[in-house]
């Protein structure tokens, strides 16, 4: 229990923005191909905005003042109203962003409530707890805004407040730059393969005799002449197959006991989601499921295995690889993710940025069935999506640049900042921690 008098959000904030009803059309407009960005609920995740996590939308100059009546500013808390409801963002400056549907903006008055405690204050019992006792719906669970106002917060001093925003939000902070150096990374790695494997960088500067611009002992893996195939030009000596010769679906064995018990074993259980998430951070906090002995042998991801969302969100989530080394303990994958087992590492690496360029381009929805409950069709997809196949040294060199940036950022630091923010946001919130 919170050692803070509970207070009402409504005797709180300065403005609930709510614009869920609002679409360019009842405005007498349209989207555009540039402008104002409109962000939904979809965009919200793991306490942040992202905003390539769906395809942009934008409406002109026009139509946003009618929208935005009131513009978002630093300091606002975005939070979804349903599907899912209670995702919260913090806004630390001002945007020009749309408040598009599925989202409030609360904006704290600044007399009694910090914005970024607002944040926090949300993610931790009793308000959560609150929040979530306040939904209606079936299929999805929602609160209006009438009940959101009514959802009480822990209010300490206003220097409090402060002190408690500032504290974790320096670990935030550490997350959030792990996030960018993250992407960073990723952006090189595929800068990196799109020059190597999809360019041929290297082997059109060997053969007009200019500096490839490489280590002598990588340049010498390259060809100096590129020849006709079956998809284009290619360098010499380099195959054309499709994936699944040097990579073939891994079934996953029985789940076995789904409780604490003499045949159970705790162990962390990635999901599709939590893919992305260790893409963007570094690090994630995988649920914990009880396994038998059995199924963590079977289930258990190797540094020979690429990790797929193969249902719900299929054709969209990224592929990932190299997952083993992020986590201390045993590691399984749920029956929402695909394992594909390659040749190894270098393949594993290799067939990621493949997978990846797939879902990007948007070529991998191609391979989706179903409505209720999309499933990628792995299989049909190994065994009909031809690609350029490299000599195994080639693609190990370009796996132990991507691998080793990985072990740098994801490292148990990662995991210890995150641990560490998830231990004291509650004990905070209850004012039994005190500076």
């Amino acid at each position: 229990m919170s050692e803070w008098p509970l207070v009402a959000i409504d005797d709180l904030v300065e403005d609930i923005i709510d614009r869920r009803g609002v679409t360019p059309i009842k405005l007498g407009s349209n989207f555009t191909e540039a402008g104002h960005r409109v962000i939904s609920a979809k965009l919200v995740k793991g306490g942040a905005v992202d905003l390539a996590a769906d395809v942009p939308r934008y409406i002109d100059e026009r139509t946003y003042a009618r929208w935005m009546r009131s513009p978002l500013r630093a300091d606002d808390v975005i939070l979804t109203s349903e599907a899912p409801l209670g995702e919260v963002a913090y806004l630390g400056s001002d945007v020009d962003w749309v408040l598009g549907q599925r989202l409030f903006a609360l904006r704290s008055d600044k007399r009694r409530l910090h914005g970024r405690y607002l944040y926090y204050a949300l993610q931790a019992d009793p308000s959560r707890s609150d929040l979530l006792s306040r939904a209606t719906g079936t299929t999805a669970q929602g609160i209006r805004q009438t009940e959101l106002r009514r959802v009480r917060i822990p209010l300490p001093p206003l220097a409090e407040q402060h002190y408690i925003a500032d504290t974790l939000g320096a670990l935030d902070d550490k997350v959030a730059l792990n996030r960018r150096t993250s992407e960073n990374l990723e952006a090189t790695a595929r800068a990196l393969f799109k020059s190597w494997f999809v360019d041929f960088d290297p082997v059109r500067a060997k053969a007009e005799g200019r500096d490839p611009g490489l280590p002598p002992p990588i340049v010498d893996l390259f060809p100096d002449r590129l020849v006709e195939s079956g998809l284009g030009e290619i360098p010499e000596g380099w195959g054309i197959a499709p994936l699944d010769t040097i990579a073939e679906l891994q079934v996953g064995g029985d789940w076995g006991q789904d409780g604490p018990g003499t045949n159970g074993v705790a162990v962390r259980c990635l999901r599709g989601v939590d893919l992305d998430r260790i893409r963007r951070a570094g690090w994630c906090d995988a649920p914990t499921r009880f396994v038998s002995p059995r199924s963590i042998e079977k289930r258990s991801p190797t540094d020979h295995d690429v990790l797929i969302e193969g249902s719900g969100e299929c054709g969209r989530s990224l592929a990932f690889a190299g997952v083993p080394d992020l986590f201390a303990e045993p590691v399984v994958y749920s029956n929402f993710c695909k394992r594909v087992r390659c040749e190894g590492r270098g393949s594993a690496v290799y067939v990621e940025q493949h997978l990846n360029g797939l879902v990007r381009s948007g070529v991998m929805k191609t391979y989706v069935t179903g409505t209720a409950m999309p499933n990628l069709d792995i299989n049909g997809l190994l065994k009909g999506y031809e690609l350029v196949v490299p000599p195994g040294p080639v693609r190990d060199s370009y796996a132990d640049f991507v691998l080793r940036a990985r072990a740098r950022l994801y490292s148990p630091e990662s995991r210890t900042v995150s641990e560490i923010r998830e231990a004291l946001l509650p004990r905070l919130l209850s004012g039994k921690f005190k500076p």
